[in-house]
């Protein structure tokens, strides 16, 4: 490797399971033999680390899936970036250690991957399609020890169960729940169907609802590798108890050498796996086809709840509204991606989310700062000491001198204030009205950030405004969204954006050197000219940062946006 710099993947918890066949392994043995294929795959001169099974490695590194750091030798974090990119990557090294001659490119590395190894047949058993919005459920296998094939009775979890949850079943206890039993390819066995198919018996706690046996379809064909999958009503699970799941099923070898009955135990509880990643491909899309082009709501953060996988965000037009989470969705604090756990309430901020589902889904959250890196508003309801000398307070409007620009106001802690807004604030509003100080009346939540005097009144520096009830009262108010009306000729912007600098350098890959960035089923947009062809899946193309990618081919310069 050039100038003592060396290279490193990094084997975590599957992002997409059930990719290529894959699924998540229940022990450190079956993981390494994940890293053991992919060593075999991968026709490649980079070495492997592999995470333990409970992922601390991807817990301590922040949760990204697709994540690159560089580490320096006192093993330090010297750069680090959630989305891995090349040309990035290229400059930090060249910073770090200096720049080498002829640097190495893709195609000169001239890489082979290899197919997946072959299974039995599948598309013989028709899938489960699952509503959208399902998330997973921790699902637990009782393994005994850490020895590889250390399940019950030594034989191993030929299939796995995956289950999930609608967001009904999360909130209340009641909902649609999915069982997915997957075989695991690294053990190259099929379903045996000449004899019972998969059964499963359900063990639930009292006053839970939910089919006691379930049984797998008996299928024609001898032998199949696709899942065997349930979706079943639940209603009543609203402790904390879990199910308990027995599994019997005939495991066969694809090679000529045994065929077994196995009876296997799990026990699932009524909470977000973080860990489990996101399954492609089973989701019934509910309509007709919607653009992914992701819709923006602004809001004060009210909740996070883990256990349910939702944000709850105060818009200041009436109940908050609540969106759906998980280990994909992007939190950025400035430029600097974050764990959601660390945002706090109170905290101002951006929710790109698409509205395909009956809970509309987050993408991206992103922190209302004014400057890059620069810390959110103070989460906080309460005044506290601002590193830059402010202070900040949260209460509510008593009254609004405009002419004087004078704001009386009573805190959350029950103090009057009075202070003067200066003429260059930022004032801004989050119910959708103009950002203008007349529209403030009696009732409604502000916070005042504001430098203390030297004499006189506190001068104002920002002002956030929202519509909430006067304290004591136990619902919002709701606000009039009729549009302003303007005059001909006019124009007054409601969303300002900072200028994006335009991607002119997007890299690309071969068609031969796809693997999981583009399924099968993925719309792209396609152009063939001259003998040359380019692809530009929309998923890439969606979202503020990377709407339109200048391109060109030969001497032909193009624009493909969605």
């Amino acid at each position: 490797m050039p100038k003592g710099v060396k290279f490193y993947y990094i084997y975590k918890s599957l992002a997409h399971p059930e990719s290529s066949g894959y699924v998540q392994p229940f022990t450190l043995e079956e993981r390494l033999l994940h890293v053991k294929e992919a060593e075999t795959r991968i026709d490649g001169r980079i070495n492997w680390l592999c995470d333990t099974i409970g992922n601390d490695v991807m817990h301590a590194l922040g949760n990204a899936p697709t994540s690159e750091f560089v580490i320096n030798p006192e093993g330090k974090i010297a750069r680090k970036r959630a989305w891995g990119n090349v040309r990035d990557l290229r400059k930090d090294l060249e910073e770090l250690v200096g720049p080498i001659e002829n640097p190495t490119k893709v195609s000169d590395l001239d890489l082979k991957i290899a197919p997946p190894p072959k299974q039995a047949a599948k598309g013989i058993v028709e899938r489960v399609k699952a509503p959208n919005g399902m998330k997973p459920l921790v699902a637990r296998p009782e393994i005994v020890g850490l020895t590889r094939n250390s399940a019950i009775g030594g034989t191993p979890y030929y299939a796995k169960l995956r289950a999930d949850g609608d967001q009904s079943l999360l909130k209340t206890g009641t909902g649609m729940l999915y069982l997915g039993f997957h075989l695991d390819p690294i053990y190259r066995v099929h379903w045996n169907n000449l004899t019972d198919p998969i059964h499963v018996e359900v063990e639930s706690p009292g006053g839970v609802r939910i089919p006691a046996s379930l049984d797998g379809p008996r299928v024609e064909e001898e032998s199949d590798a696709d899942p065997r999958e349930f979706l079943v009503d639940v209603s009543g699970w609203t402790s904390d108890k879990p199910l308990r799941l027995t599994v019997r099923y005939f495991g066969c070898s694809d090679e000529p050498a045994f065929c077994v009955p196995v009876t296997q135990h799990y026990t699932i509880d009524r909470k977000l796996d973080i860990d489990s990643g996101w399954a492609k491909g089973r989701i019934d899309p509910t309509g007709d086809f919607q653009p992914m082009r992701p819709k923006i709501a602004e809001g004060i953060v009210v909740k996070i709840d883990e256990k349910a996988g939702t944000l709850a965000i105060d818009s200041g037009d009436g109940e908050p509204r609540e969106f759906l989470v998980d280990r994909e969705t992007h939190y950025y604090r400035g430029t600097e991606r974050r764990p959601l756990r660390e945002m706090k309430e109170e905290t101002l901020i951006r929710v790109e989310f698409f509205v395909r589902e009956e809970w509309p889904r987050a993408r991206q959250v992103r922190t209302k700062a004014d400057k890059p890196n620069q810390k959110p508003v103070a989460a906080t309801a309460t005044a506290g000491k601002q590193s830059d000398g402010k202070k900040a307070v949260f209460g509510y409007v008593v009254s609004m001198d405009v002419a004087k620009r004078v704001l009386t106001f009573k805190t959350d802690a029950g103090q009057m204030m009075k202070v003067r807004i200066a003429d260059n604030v930022d004032f801004r509003r989050l119910d959708g009205k103009p950002n203008k100080l007349e529209t403030l009346e009696e009732g409604h939540k502000v916070r005042v950030e504001y430098e203390p005097p030297d004499d006189g009144l506190p001068v104002v520096k920002r002002l956030l405004a929202r519509v909430l009830p006067p304290t004591g009262s136990s619902r919002p108010q709701t606000t009039d969204r009729k549009p302003t009306s303007r005059g001909r000729g006019t124009f007054e912007a409601r969303d300002r954006y900072n200028p994006r600098r335009a991607i002119v350098d997007a890299p690309f890959l071969n068609a031969s050197e796809i693997t999981d960035e583009v399924t099968d089923n993925e719309l792209v947009l396609g152009i063939e000219l001259n003998g040359h062809a380019r692809a530009y899946p929309i998923n890439m193309l969606t979202g503020p940062s990377r709407e339109i990618i200048n391109d060109a081919i030969g001497d032909v310069h193009l624009a493909a946006t969605w």
